[in-house]
């Protein structure tokens, strides 16, 4: 009797192993074949970097223990790869489809050990056709680092907590750490892990071993040369987290963001996953014999709670609460497949690789519904006309070889950059004071009474005046324009200026309308 129980039970653990090598094989071609086609398409779709996306170049370039609005992790995985591929556009986003793939894994992983290899599978597939997960599988965001080492130190965590090995502790420290390093919204993970091991009977002792102090603080220490950065720098992080946030203690309560960011999550998980994965949250019954539904719970609803409440009180991107559907993910899936509700899985994942085909192939859609893209209907708005306007910039930058090239704004500051990065361009950024509002305005700021001459450009006249009126002379050069759509204009006024006064003195701190500061030599732009 016993061997008989045995045998079968071999039997049953040597199935499993065929299964989930197959399902192991079968997830790694769907991969292959998803990642070739997001490569052709990134050469099919022939844009610029997204504005992030040339931002986070330009930090790649001086690598650094931070940066302005983000921690380093970012700007060195570019930095990696571009050293290995070049300066071209797929190259800088090889880091999302290098590790997209590798997370999926991951979750196959977690899915296999919590419940089977069939669940593994398609909560790795699933993760894989978000519709957020279209986007991102083709633009390089802290979000594809936060991803990855989140859904690491969640596999890391149930080993730590089933098996009690010190490696992995070790090993959720370093990761939790590297999370850190790549967004702070990483730290959530240890309020997720708390509430876990103080809900959990089986686990709560946990919290009297040393083991889980251990790992926070190797998490924290590897943060330190970060926190050392922003010291430094008087936390420009922290401030600049505050102010996208929207945060003030006197503002309202903002229902409509927190409406907005709520249904951005239809988008983020998909329009039938995230209904169900909120039925399985407000009727527990359903997932009472669920094999790891409370760790799921606990590294789901926290996330989207605080941002939820971010958004409550400020403002929240549809995006910063992402890391939340790992664990629902698998969660939506495990049910699913217990209850043989396969249809509503496939459907679900069918309709989520439309949207994301269709976000991919907007233009080509569009155009063959006989829409036409203007401003208000072209997803890819922002990264069109660029290369052209620098195209008309070069002959000026030619024409003053010696001449710094001065902004106000991130995005003329990033997009040209990195479009002229062969090319020995000089750039400032002005900035009369205050706190800084983009990383040039940090760590290329025009300083007092620096020398010129400068090509100063910029998109508003109005905005040019009290700046014109800092230097000595003024010449309007040339405007710079490019006609997007028939509603929409990328359009910038480029003058030569020289002789900077510095940006304040009592001499000149009379008002900027004065007409003795805009004596142009030239007629000024239309």
């Amino acid at each position: 009797m016993r061997g008989g129980i045995g045998g079968n039970a071999m039997a049953y653990r040597r199935l499993e192993v065929m299964r989930g090598n197959g399902y192991l094989w079968l997830l790694l071609l769907i991969i292959a074949l998803l990642q070739l086609y997001r490569i052709v398409l990134v050469g099919h779709l022939d844009l610029t970097l997204y504005l992030d996306e040339a931002y986070y170049w330009e930090w790649a370039q001086q690598l650094d223990w931070g940066y302005y609005s983000k921690p380093p992790l970012i700007g060195w995985l570019i930095a990696a790869t571009t050293a290995i591929w070049g300066d071209s556009v797929l190259a800088v986003k090889a880091g999302t489809l290098l590790l997209h793939p590798i997370t999926a894994l991951l979750l196959f992983i977690l899915g296999q050990r919590l419940v089977d290899s069939a669940t593994g599978f398609y909560t790795a597939l699933l993760y894989l056709t978000t519709p957020a997960l279209f986007l991102s599988g083709i633009m390089i965001s802290t979000d594809v680092l936060l991803l990855l080492f989140w859904s690491a130190a969640l596999l890391l965590f149930t080993d730590a907590i089933s098996h009690g090995r010190w490696r992995d502790w070790l090993l959720l420290g370093v990761v939790c750490g590297l999370g850190l390093l790549s967004k702070y919204t990483m730290g959530i993970f240890a309020i997720s892990a708390l509430l876990f091991l103080l809900l959990s009977r089986d686990h709560r002792y946990w919290l009297l071993r040393r083991e889980p102090y251990l790992t926070a603080l190797l998490a924290l220490l590897l943060l330190l040369p970060n926190v050392w950065w922003n010291w430094q720098h008087h936390f420009p992080t922290l401030y600049h987290t505050a102010e996208i946030s929207h945060l003030a203690a006197d503002q309202p309560l903002q229902w409509l963001e927190l409406l907005e960011f709520q249904l951005g999550q239809l988008l983020v998980f998909g329009p039938i996953f995230l209904p169900l994965f909120l039925y399985l949250v407000l009727t527990p019954s359903q997932g009472r014999y669920q094999p790891g539904r409370l760790l799921l719970l606990c590294f789901s609803l926290p996330f989207l709670i605080i941002i939820s409440l971010q958004a409550l009180l400020g403002r929240a991107n549809a995006n910063w609460a992402v890391p939340a559907f790992i664990a629902a993910t698998l969660l939506v899936v495990a049910w699913l497949l217990r209850f043989n509700h396969h249809r509503w899985l496939w459907f679900g994942l069918l309709l989520n690789s439309a949207i994301g085909f269709g976000l991919y192939h907007y233009e080509a859609i569009a155009n063959h519904l006989n829409i036409p893209l203007r401003h208000g209907n072209d997803p890819y708005l922002r990264l069109r006309g660029w290369p052209e306007l620098a195209a008309q910039l070069i002959p000026h930058l030619d024409a003053e070889p010696a001449a710094t090239l001065l902004v106000t704004g991130r995005e003329p500051a990033a997009q040209l950059r990195y479009l002229l990065r062969d090319r020995p361009l000089q750039l400032r950024a002005w900035f009369p004071g205050g706190k800084p509002q983009h990383h040039y305005q940090l760590m290329q700021p025009l300083r007092e009474r620096e020398g010129g001459p400068f090509l100063l450009l910029i998109s508003s006249e109005g905005e040019s005046r009290p700046i014109l009126a800092r230097f000595e002379s003024q010449q309007f050069i040339a405007t710079l324009q490019v006609t997007i759509h028939s509603n929409y204009v990328r359009l910038y006024r480029l003058y030569r200026i020289d002789g900077f006064k510095g940006y304040h003195d009592s001499a000149t701190a009379t008002t900027t309308d004065s007409p003795s500061h805009h004596q142009l030599s030239t007629a000024p732009a239309p």
